[in-house]
């Protein structure tokens, strides 16, 4: 498996983050089963479903994390190691999940500046340089 790579807890096969889902039981405020896996092979008896692709995004991350806050998880370790799964897929650039969750106008250049405008100022910078600049 490559270094981004997730597992199916159910199958053990390669699962992407847009196929996926985190699925647990709740009993009051206590929860258990926690489990990362293909939206197929999801348990039945699971209480409570969240999409992978979600989660991918820093808020979603984020808000999963602190919503298991004050829960009572009858295995903190398999949290855990959803969570541990999941951080490298936080809208890094070499996913593609930051180009679906962020939309950026220069597709991760400068975030807020389209192309041509970077385009046209460095021409322009560059002219000025050569022109000189008063001062």
């Amino acid at each position: 498996m490559r270094e981004y790579a997730l597992a199916c807890d159910v199958c053990r096969l390669a699962l992407a983050p847009d196929e996926g889902v985190v699925s647990w039981i709740t009993d009051g405020d206590r929860e258990r089963d926690h489990s990362l896996a293909h939206a197929a092979c999801r348990p039945a008896d699971a209480t409570d479903v969240v999409e992978l692709r979600l989660l991918t995004s820093p808020s979603g991350f984020l808000g999963f994390v602190t919503e298991r806050f004050g829960r009572r998880i009858a295995r903190p370790d398999a949290v855990a190691g959803i969570v541990w799964a999941l951080a490298p897929f936080i809208a890094r650039h070499d996913t593609g999940v930051e180009m679906n969750v962020m939309r950026a106008a220069t597709f991760g250049t400068v975030f807020g500046v389209k192309p041509g405008e970077i385009r046209r100022r460095h021409k322009a910078g560059s002219q000025l340089e050569e022109t000189g600049t008063p001062g």
